[in-house]
């Protein structure tokens, strides 16, 4: 029997099972591959690592754009969620949760929140990605959260359809300590499941959707004041226009439809997917639709007049919707783990548009004047 003697130092390098432990061969880090085919780059002094690529998605559950859209979160059939740069693909486990993690939503000072399986909500801060609080009271997974988007405020609603209102603008959440937050501020939504949830930009509205078929409004403080009725299926998206009263909302009827928020009627009726229409978002400060749907189609709308501009089809089934609010990027996640990123092109299509008709009036000035030149011309040579 072969003594091997007793370890100098040991490491934690992974909650997972490794499969594979390499070193390079300038012996300057080792290469890991774990069972969910993540592999890590480590340095071989301290072992620290150095960077994380995810080798497989699984199922793209939910996913946002973060950190001036250079940086991707990420929930899949995961416990633990991921933070991927868009430029190396490095990326940051963040683990806390003991069961998967179904939605998640981020706040424009820097702090994410997700929710779980176990129940629970964890607030992360992105610039240390620590977990600086947990958010406890729901009775079951925790299906769809959403902060507001001013305020330091978040909702949030579990499978037994109760929605709860949590306040963090009078908690001190960077005092070093792991916080344990409960809020009062609760009530039983829908009588079936709800999907999605929205706020308002100024705050005042909160929007959720239900597998009953309908859309709620409620005030920022939980009371519940109208109900949109006209889609016949499941409501999977809502959306707030930035600058229009109005909200936008995707159903399993393949609809997708307008309504005011002055008198709570639908203006109008998108008609054109040829499947569950599952998300939808304003584009262009909310001259233009994105929608995506369960066949893998995603299509851009014209508000005003009703119309589709165009139509994309590069997933199978689309699951999850980002845009961005700072710039022109879109991505798409599917059931496949195929991540798609696009780029609105709109604006730059605009310009070229204006270009060619500044050039055709600017010929169209030259001809005018050549031909009245060449006229007074033949005027003056016939006197």
């Amino acid at each position: 029997m072969i003594n091997l003697g007793t370890p100098i130092k040991k490491f934690t390098i992974s909650t997972h099972c490794i499969k594979f432990f390499l070193q390079s061969s300038s012996k300057e880090c080792w290469i890991v591959i774990t069972d969910e085919d993540n592999f890590q780059i480590l340095n071989s002094f301290d072992f620290s690592n150095q960077k994380t690529i995810i080798g497989f998605n699984d199922q793209i559950i939910d996913l946002e754009l973060v950190s001036n859209d250079s940086e991707l979160l990420i929930a899949t059939n995961s416990k633990e969620p991921r933070l991927m740069s868009l430029s190396n693909f490095h990326t940051t486990l963040l683990k806390g949760h003991s069961k998967d993690v179904l939605s998640i939503s981020i706040h424009y000072s820097g702090l994410v929140a997700t929710g779980s399986k176990d129940k629970s909500i964890r607030i992360w801060e992105l610039e240390t990605k620590n977990c600086i609080a947990i958010c406890e009271g729901h009775l079951e997974s925790v299906c769809a959260i959403t902060f507001f988007e001013q305020d330091l405020c978040f909702v949030s609603v579990a499978r037994d359809r109760a929605i709860k209102l949590w306040k963090l603008d009078k908690i001190n959440l960077l005092g070093g300590k792991l916080k344990k937050i409960k809020t009062n501020i609760g009530l039983t939504s829908h009588y079936k499941d709800v999907t999605c949830l929205a706020t308002s930009p100024n705050d005042t509205i909160i929007a959720s959707g239900s597998m009953d078929t309908t859309v709620k409004l409620w005030t920022r403080e939980l009371i519940n004041y109208s109900d949109l009725k006209g889609h016949s299926r499941v409501v999977h998206s809502v959306a707030f226009s930035p600058n229009d009263k109005i909200i936008v909302t995707a159903s399993g009827d393949k609809m997708i439809k307008i309504w005011s928020l002055n008198d709570q009627t639908c203006l109008k009726t998108f008609e054109g997917h040829s499947s569950s229409v599952t998300n939808v978002a304003f584009l262009n400060h909310g001259k233009e639709i994105i929608s995506t749907d369960g066949g893998g189609l995603l299509k851009v709308w014209n508000v005003k007049k009703g119309f589709s501009l165009n139509s994309f089809e590069e997933h199978d089934h689309i699951w999850c919707l980002s845009v961005s609010k700072t710039s022109n990027l879109i991505v798409t996640g599917d059931t496949d783990s195929i991540i798609n990123i696009w780029q609105d092109v709109t604006k730059e299509e605009e310009l070229v548009k204006l270009k060619k008709e500044h050039r055709k009036h600017l010929m169209t000035k030259k001809i005018n004047l050549f031909t009245r030149q060449k006229s007074l011309l033949k005027l003056h040579s016939f006197v």
